[in-house]
This record gives C-alpha cells, structure tokens and sequence, in this order.
C-alpha cells in the first residue's frame, strides 16, 4: 500500500468505526484501513454489560455499521491483526505477521484494558472481567440460577454486572472497597439510592472489603479470602476494579505519554501526523484549560472530523475538537436501565429522572 493519503486506524472500538464515517462523511477520499486485534468489525461496548449480557440485544445490534458498509464506503479492515510498532519517522505501522503499512495519517484508537486483580489465585479459572464480546458471552454463561457469584468492585462494571448475574437467578455478592458504591462518581446521595437498589434486589453488598486472595479447587475459582477472615463460596469472580489505557504502541513510538497518550484539543498527539482518540486519549479541553481524559462511552461517539474537506489529512489538520464531542464535567453519566423495580417503587434519579421515592 502507497501512502499518499492512506489513513489508518489502530483500533476496533467505537472511536474506529466513528472516525472512519467522518472520515468519509467529510470528503475524505483516500485509502481508509482499520486495523482490529478482534475478528468483530468496529462494535460498541456499553451494550456487553447491558443489554447483550442479558440476552436483549444480538450480536449484530453491537456494530457501529452493517458488515456492508464497509464495502459500500471503500473501507478496508484487517481483523484478527495486532499492530506491534509504530514508526513515527517512517510513518509507519508494523503488524504481527511482519507487514509494514505506510500511512500519512493514523489515528491510534487503541481503548484501554481491564485491570487486573494483583492477588493470589487472580489467574484461576472463572475469574472474569469485562471489555470485550468474548467477556460478555463467559459471563453469561456463568450467570445461572442458583451461581454463586462474587463481584470485586463496586463500580459501573461492578454493579451492572451484579444486576445482570441477579436477573439470572445467580446469588450475587459485591465488594466495595469504599464505603458505597459510585461514592466518587455520583455523591452520596446517589451512591446510597444505587446501594438501595441493589440490596432491595437481593445483592449482598460489603462494604470496606478487602480481597486478601482468590481460592480455587483443581485450577478453579471456588471462592474469595477476605482481609477479615471471611470466604466467600464463588463458582464465578467478576472483576471490575477500572480499566488502563493501551498506550504500549505510543510509548514505544516515542509519543508523549501520561495517563493515556496526550494530545492536543484537535486530538494531535506530540508526534507529526499521529492522532489519538476515545479512551486512550487525555486530550486538552480547552474550557477546562487542561487535560483530561474520559472512560465513559460518550467520549467516542464524535472523536473525528479528521479528513474533511476543511481538515484533510493532507491539509495538516486532525480529528476534530475535543471540546465539540465531550460530555460536559457536570453531567452524571447515564448508567445502564435499573433493574426491575422493588415493591416500594423506588426510582434512581440518575437512571429514571426521578427523586427516589417518587411514584410512576
């Protein structure tokens, strides 16, 4: 492949399949390659946790465009494929069978990964964590009536997870290692409508818990060793103690790294030519007048207008603001629907818009 105008794309999350319908949307007329370590073609992740953990959504409601439109709109994927380097000086990218790819734009849209749990018997069968489609189809399978499930982290993961396990008939445990959960993210008084609405469905949530080891039987999970003394039976371990940012190829190609590759407000990292978007990102918010980068799922929905006609790739210009696309600092971000409601009726206001005793 030619360089020219060749626009690559490192990545197969929502930020990949976005800017490549910008990309095209805005007059980009170049080669246009997306590059994925999955075999699934560009795909959403909030509906892994949501609706296609429980069983609402099919696999084909997960992608960001029809199998088709790729084709339609001379888009080129290459599936199943790592990039392992990235040249910032030759402009270009090294792949894992020994190709190079030259490119005169890329745009590492590379996400982030789960954390993984740092305690004895973390690497057992059955404990599991969330991110991809693969994840989501384990943890399905292992929500059954009757499973006893333990989820470490009372987070967003951690606690859609827990609802998606009761829904099944699981017994469902959660460890917060804070005193509620979402305490951080939404206040107190959030936090303590969110620890009502589990524990009125039947999760039995510990606060203040510590993880002193993961217990198994024959390589397998069988149950959880607190701190205090207490094992909890488990045939299953969800983990959801955050996410890290893939920054191994911006760190190798010499780009400025710093909680996620850093950019610029438009998105250009400190290297000629190279863009970062979604949550890899810490990008300028100019309102802000600092750095910030955003795990919630709304930072990639708008992260390109990178190869419009006013900001071609050949013109010097990157993916557009990140300011136009952020969600505000302000706003709570939405969580997956409640679960369904106790007899008391009681609504979250960040899910339903309403106090949490208000009526229908």
């Amino acid at each position: 492949m030619s360089p020219g105008n060749t626009f690559v794309i490192v990545g197969g999350g929502l930020a990949a399949g976005k800017t490549a319908e910008e990309l095209r949307k805005h007059g980009h007329d170049g080669p246009l390659l997306v590059i994925g370590d999955e075999r699934e073609r560009p795909y959403i992740r909030p509906p892994l946790s949501k609706g296609y953990l429980l069983g609402k959504e099919d696999r084909e409601s997960l992608h960001v465009h029809p199998e088709g439109w790729y084709r339609e709109h001379d888009v080129e994927l290459l599936l199943g494929t790592t990039v392992t380097s990235v040249d910032a000086h030759a402009a270009e990218v090294t792949l894992d069978d020994g190709r190079r790819v030259p490119y005169a734009k890329l745009l590492l849209a590379t996400g982030s990964a789960p954390r993984r749990l740092a305690v004895p018997g973390a690497d057992l069968e059955n404990v599991l964590y969330l991110r991809r489609v693969g994840d989501s189809e384990r943890l399905k399978a292992a929500f059954t009536e009757g499973a006893r499930i333990v989820v470490v982290g009372g987070g967003w993961i951690g606690l859609e997870t827990a609802a998606a396990a009761r829904a099944a008939g699981a017994d469902v445990t959660v460890l917060e290692r804070g005193e509620l959960p979402l305490l951080k993210v939404l206040g107190r008084e959030a936090a303590e409508v969110f620890a009502r609405l589990h524990q009125d469905h039947g999760v039995d949530l510990r606060p203040h818990a510590r993880v002193e080891r993961i217990t198994g039987t024959g390589g397998r999970v069988d149950g959880v060793q607190l701190a205090d003394g207490v094992h909890l039976p488990a045939d299953a371990v969800v983990v959801g103690v955050g996410i890290t940012p893939n920054v191994r190829l911006a760190e190798q190609a010499g780009l400025e790294v710093r909680d996620g590759i850093v950019t610029d407000e438009r998105l250009r990292t400190s290297a000629a030519g190279i863009h970062a978007a979604g949550d890899v990102a810490n990008a300028y918010h100019p309102r802000l007048g600092r750095h910030l980068r955003v795990e919630h799922w709304t930072r990639r929905r708008t992260p390109a207008t990178a190869g419009s006609s006013r900001n071609s790739p050949n013109k010097g210009s990157g993916p557009g603001t990140a300011s136009g696309g952020w969600p505000s600092p302000t706003r709570r971000p939405r969580p997956t629907p409640c679960p369904p409601r106790p007899a008391s009726n009681r609504r979250c206001s960040p899910c339903c818009g309403t106090g949490p005793t208000s009526k229908p």
